[in-house]
């Protein structure tokens, strides 16, 4: 049998052993919850490289967007940009701001001016990009420039840009 002060010296350091788990599951989950992570970044990035697959994939540009045979771009591509591509930019109902930009500029091989432009979103977000990068309460945008050529061999030069806006979620509000 244990006598009385060992009894007393165990559930003490069963308290104190209780103790320190607890503290140490707050400490955790405070950790985890207490601040979000800003993955803005990552998101524009992944947002870019579907819509860039989208574009042309394999390194050949999508039949539906120039005419496989002819290197004809078809317009009507732009109309329905965000369904053939299957992006749903909107806000998660109604009311909520759309928090996304997408814009896509083709250009014949090394052309200065391009002969298609599409996008669909929030245009206000533009202005973000030419902002410095330091605050936190700008978008985030993403651009690439990629080659791709169609079935005739015709060589064509993609630009991407993809912006993301989503502070409430990704930034920590004072």
């Amino acid at each position: 049998m244990i006598n009385k002060k060992g009894e007393k010296l165990l559930s003490l350091y069963w308290f104190l052993m209780l103790t320190i788990i607890v503290v140490g599951i707050v400490v955790m989950v405070r950790t985890f919850y207490g601040n979000p992570y800003d993955v803005r970044s990552l998101e524009a990035e992944v947002l870019n490289n579907h819509v860039s697959n989208c574009i042309s994939s394999g390194g050949r540009m999508n039949p539906l967007l120039i005419w496989p045979g002819t290197g004809q771009y078809q317009e009507s591509f732009k109309d329905t940009f965000t369904d053939k591509c299957r992006l749903n930019l909107e806000g998660h109902n109604e009311f909520d701001p759309v928090e996304y930009y997408v814009e896509v500029n083709l250009y014949n091989k090394f052309d200065k001016k391009s002969f298609a432009t599409f996008f669909n979103g929030n245009k206000n977000w533009i202005g973000d990009c030419q902002a410095s990068n330091q605050y936190k309460n700008l978008a985030v945008c993403f651009n690439s420039t990629f080659y791709s050529s169609d079935s005739l061999g015709n060589l064509y030069r993609v630009e991407t840009l993809t912006i993301v806006h989503k502070i409430k979620e990704n930034v920590k509000q004072n």
